[in-house]
């Protein structure tokens, strides 16, 4: 019987498939694999918790974008967006409706002239009339609502809708002339804008022109918008003859689409108040904003309906000042919610409790389902059994893990490496002024080969199979088990002239592969030839018998006089090969 720490593999197979075959109503002959320990841990439910499974082909990175830090990516607004979940830090975050004033409502154009506007002081009206009555003439609304046809008189159009200008003009000419003797056109032809003030805390206060159906986002942002710093978003007025006639709130406007109704008229004045207390919240909210409220303080409640928090925030960390002082706080959801929040706090909503299922993927010979939902700290061999797996191509003595916490490690070492990489080859020495010259083109081609090597991606690969035993570890959340696959051939790739998959023959040496893709290259290192076993294990080949499902890749090697900058060169080979179970080329 196997021990609790690893499981010896003989003849031994996995768990048999959930449910029928597909296609057929017959249960799967799948052989067990018993675990060392009674199962305790791994969801049973079909459903896995409503979640479809998961194509096992993705990558580690697909499903987890684990790549080499790169720099921190730019925040909203001017440059590019971030990901709708990814944290933005305080000083970069955007005041909640500043992007609603970046000129689309000041370069619309309404057209005034449609059958519902009601004629004003001012307009001009286009009228043609002939037959027994010739006439034609632009005419201008007086102060009195009139417009003037010799012979006919003042015609009172003030207040009438555009649609029956017509009607009423001619029906005053026909009191004088009689209809089947006379023919008319009548037009708006061009409305009188109204002046309005905008003044207060916006970038350019003046007075602007208008019409009378524009709203107020029109004249503010012809103003240049409010001024994000000073101005607020909550408290606008708009004043007529020294008294308020509305007192508006852009937020009603940014989430549920209501405006207020009052049309502006000539002389108007519009006064952006100074703003309230503004309080910042990033982390996992819909909304990562400067939000602005309207009272002294403002209650978690208020922020969460505005930030609307994701579904699984149980924590909140909330910092500002109290009485001059540094002040910081960490609440539980429910306690936030009766916390009373000041001017300029800082909010960050975190999930910080530990889930108690953590999803694990398998991938490779499998027949079955490649997702699982099991309970955390459940191990391995726990997992194996409800594994389906095709018993004909499955090599189940070389099960391995890609790991996410190990893929960040391997990031974090070549970071490092290359790091140190660029920083020596800045500052070494030069004799002459020729040997300057070529330290500058090889730093120059440093710096890019260090750029492709901070995107590689690392695989994560935890290696648990050795000599017929898999281990019996811990899985973690997100864990990827592979179960390769049985195959007869043998790859060779890197540094050979002709890359090449072959036949694996039990009698060759490594030097009988090596000849099969070309023999090495020039730039090759024939002391760093590395075997990749289907196992995930790592061998030099001093030390390894070549097998089927093996790969042979030799590494590139850098000469030079420099021997510390070679040694760090050959470490990045070996990181990335190994990190990456591919050869990154260089260009030196």
């Amino acid at each position: 019987m196997p021990n609790s720490d690893s499981l010896q593999i003989n003849n031994m197979t996995m768990g048999q498939q959930d449910g029928n075959a597909e296609g057929g109503d017959a249960e799967p002959n799948y052989p067990t694999y018993t675990p060392p320990k009674p199962f305790s841990g791994v969801e049973t439910k079909t459903t896995m918790g409503g979640i479809e499974a998961e194509k096992s082909h993705r990558t580690l990175h697909q499903r987890f974008n684990v790549m080499m830090p790169t720099g921190q990516d730019p925040a909203y607004g001017n440059t590019d967006a971030r990901h709708p979940f990814e944290t933005v830090p305080f000083p970069e975050l955007p005041v909640y409706g500043q992007s609603l004033f970046s000129g689309h409502f000041s370069s619309t154009y309404y057209d005034e002239r449609n059958p519902s506007y009601l004629i004003r002081y001012g307009d001009r009206i286009g009228v043609r009339i002939w037959g027994a009555f010739n006439f034609e003439q632009e005419l201008t609304v007086d102060l009195l609502g009139n417009i003037f046809i010799p012979t006919v008189g003042p015609i009172k159009v003030m207040g009438v809708p555009n649609g029956s200008l017509a009607k009423v003009v001619m029906k005053a000419v026909e009191n004088v002339y009689q209809r089947e003797y006379i023919k008319s056109y009548i037009d708006l032809l061009t409305p009188n804008p109204l002046s309005v003030f905008v003044s207060g805390q916006v970038l350019r206060p003046g007075r602007y022109a208008g019409g009378s159906t524009d709203s107020i986002l029109y004249f503010l942002d012809l103003a240049g918008g409010i001024d994000s710093f000073r101005g607020s978003y909550r408290d606008i007025s708009i004043m007529r003859k020294g008294k308020e006639v509305a007192n508006i709130d852009l937020y009603d406007f940014i989430r549920d689409g209501k405006l207020s109704p009052v049309k502006l008229e000539e002389g108007d004045v519009i006064v952006v108040k100074e703003r309230g207390i503004k309080v910042g919240v990033n982390g996992q909210v819909r909304f990562q904003a400067w939000f602005e409220f309207n009272d002294r303080y403002a209650m978690g409640s208020d922020i969460m309906d505005c930030s609307l928090p994701m579904a699984g925030v149980t924590h909140v960390s909330l910092q500002g000042y109290r009485n001059r002082e540094p002040f910081k706080k960490y609440l539980t959801l429910d306690e936030f919610k009766y916390a009373k929040v000041m001017d300029e706090d800082t909010v960050e909503f975190l999930s910080d409790s530990p889930a108690e299922m953590i999803v694990v993927y398998v991938e490779g010979a499998i027949a079955g389902r490649s997702q699982f939902f099991v309970k955390r700290g459940t191990r391995l061999h726990a997992l194996l059994n409800y594994i389906a797996v095709d018993k004909t191509y499955a090599k189940l003595d070389s099960i391995y893990l890609k790991r996410i916490s190990v893929a960040e490690q391997q990031a974090a070492a070549l970071a490092d490496s290359l790091f140190r990489l660029q920083q020596n080859s800045l500052i070494a020495n030069s004799q002459t002024a020729g040997e300057a010259e070529i330290r500058i083109k090889e730093a120059a081609l440093i710096d890019d080969f260090v750029k492709r090597a901070a995107n590689a991606e690392q695989k994560g690969v935890v290696a648990i199979a050795n000599k017929g035993k898999v281990e019996d570890v811990f899985l973690q959340d997100g864990d990827i088990v592979v179960i390769p696959r049985v195959t007869d051939v043998v790859l060779i790739t890197g540094q050979v002239l002709a890359p090449n998959t072959v036949v694996y023959n039990k009698d060759y040496q490594l030097e009988d592969y090596l000849k099969l893709a070309g023999g090495l290259e020039l730039s090759s290192d024939e002391n760093h030839i590395l075997i990749f076993k289907s196992n995930g294990f790592v061998e030099q080949v001093a030390d390894a018998s070549i097998e089927p499902g093996d790969t042979i890749m030799a590494l590139p090697v850098y000469r030079s006089k420099n021997l510390e900058f070679a040694k760090a060169l050959t470490q990045i080979f070996y990181q990335i090969a190994v990190g990456t179970r591919a050869i990154l080329q260089t260009a030196f």
